[in-house]
């Protein structure tokens, strides 16, 4: 499904509802892209949240939860920047990091995996910059790596009487 609830936000960057017709119409160049579809999946997929990510409200990418496992309390996490002039700007970071908060909020899930190439170094930075550990190969690609991270619920401060 398509995150329909209020923006996440942390400065310029925000994650959030976003339309169908946004991502085809603004970036019809990257729409052939694979990593496109998600948002078509995201349409009928209830396994799927997906959210725009925004810069100054340029959308500027999509960051999803995909194959959500109620039982097992899993799910895989998937971003993209669709275009390279916005990448390496820390947009990435701050919107995995809001994901994050939406993860811990919503407790869609308890554990958040990436999986990632082994050639893809800018993937897996930002995973652990965003405090995902490193698991290993995946059963399904010994090529590819997966770093996971466990959702802790939010701790209102100790208050002294």
């Amino acid at each position: 499904m398509i995150y329909s609830g209020d923006a996440f936000v942390d400065g310029p960057v925000a994650i959030g509802p976003v339309t169908t017709d946004r991502v085809h119409t603004e970036h019809a160049d990257a729409v052939a892209s694979p990593s496109m579809d998600w948002v078509n999946r995201a349409s009928s997929d209830e396994s799927c949240m997906y959210f725009g990510i925004t810069e100054r409200d340029e959308l500027v990418g999509q960051i999803l939860i995909h194959d959500i496992d109620p039982a097992r309390g899993e799910g895989l996490i998937a971003y993209h920047l669709f275009r390279h002039a916005a990448r390496g700007r820390g947009l990435g970071s701050a919107a995995l990091r809001l994901l994050q908060g939406y993860i811990r909020q919503s407790n869609i899930v308890r554990t958040a995996v990436i999986i990632t190439s082994r050639d893809n170094g800018a993937s897996q930075r930002l995973a652990l910059k965003c405090g995902f550990v490193f698991q290993g190969a995946p059963r399904e690609d010994p090529d590819g790596l997966v770093f996971a991270w466990v959702a802790q619920p939010e701790i209102a401060p100790h208050r002294s009487r």
